[in-house]
């Protein structure tokens, strides 16, 4: 069926379908190729270029990158490491699947090329699955669709953007794992969580010494001298917050009026100016610019 194809990554989106009539493998020189400006990929592991230099000077390369027509350069597909490590080797010139493709499939490419073969980290994920949904109105589902994953993987990773920058920027930098990023999301003060996770650092915490901790924490939250009688949320509306965080990639809390269910407010947590630019454009297309 076609959500099979579309788990086959890469390989499926080169080859089988997508393959066109007249396709060749072109020699392309190196300094006429430019990177994808849809790599979700922000960062590359220098020593990992470097092994990857090695194996091209010693076996070529096994498998062409992907490029499209960029005037008279070539925007890279897919294949960005690959080229990279060809610029550290010193090659002048390389393989290249030339394809003539829109904006909307650039960063699917890329994002499949890095999930399926090199993984982003938990972050780098999540913000393209968000962009993924964003820039071509795409559902969850759909995007688990795309990327051969389950639905619950995507909403998971998403999830992760609702969490303080400070503490984005320490998954970002394998600091803390996912696991322990998923721990703090169950605290729901931007200030609790990252003291806790600054604790979880600095001890060293198994993922499941950190569930315990935060489930000591949150019980002594709600026990019956910390909260006021009814402080405690619905469930419908505990789940109703994280469907919206999981929508605009921010946290997100509903508060209702006491004794009452039709009235309240709505607070969308940013946490840079950036972040903030990006909910605008998402809440408010028209607007382009701060103002």
């Amino acid at each position: 069926m076609s959500e099979k194809k579309l788990g086959r990554g890469l390989d499926f989106l080169i080859s089988g379908e997508n393959q066109l009539e007249g396709d060749e493998v072109i020699e392309v020189e190196i300094e006429r190729v430019h990177a994808n400006r849809f790599q979700p990929r922000s960062e590359f592991d220098e020593s990992a270029l470097r092994e990857l230099a090695t194996s091209l000077t010693n076996h070529g390369f096994l498998q062409p990158i992907m490029v499209r027509p960029d005037g008279t350069r070539y925007e890279i597909v897919a294949g960005e490491r690959r080229w990279r490590a060809a610029k550290l080797a010193g090659f002048d010139t390389v393989p290249a699947l030339v394809r003539s493709l829109k904006d909307d499939r650039m960063l699917e490419f890329a994002l499949i090329e890095n999930i399926q073969r090199e993984d982003l980290d938990p972050i780098e994920k999540g913000k393209a699955c968000r962009q993924l949904m964003q820039q071509h109105g795409l559902t969850q589902d759909e995007v688990a669709r795309q990327l051969g994953k389950d639905r619950s993987t995507v909403a998971n990773l998403m999830r992760l953007l609702e969490l303080p920058g400070q503490i984005q920027d320490l998954v970002h930098h394998g600091l803390l794992g996912m696991g322990h990023a998923r721990v703090l999301l169950r605290v729901k003060e931007g200030a609790d969580q990252l003291r806790i996770a600054q604790r979880m650092i600095k001890e060293g915490l198994s993922v499941r010494r950190a569930e315990e901790i935060v489930a000591d924490e949150l019980k002594a939250m709600h026990s019956p001298t910390t909260r006021k009688k009814g402080q405690e949320k619905a469930p419908h509306i505990v789940e109703l917050e994280e469907t919206l965080a999981a929508a605009l990639g921010s946290k997100v809390r509903i508060l209702l009026q006491r004794g009452r269910q039709d009235k309240g407010k709505m607070v969308v947590e940013f946490y840079s100016e950036d972040d903030f630019q990006r909910l605008i454009t998402l809440l408010a297309p028209q607007r382009s610019e701060l103002p």
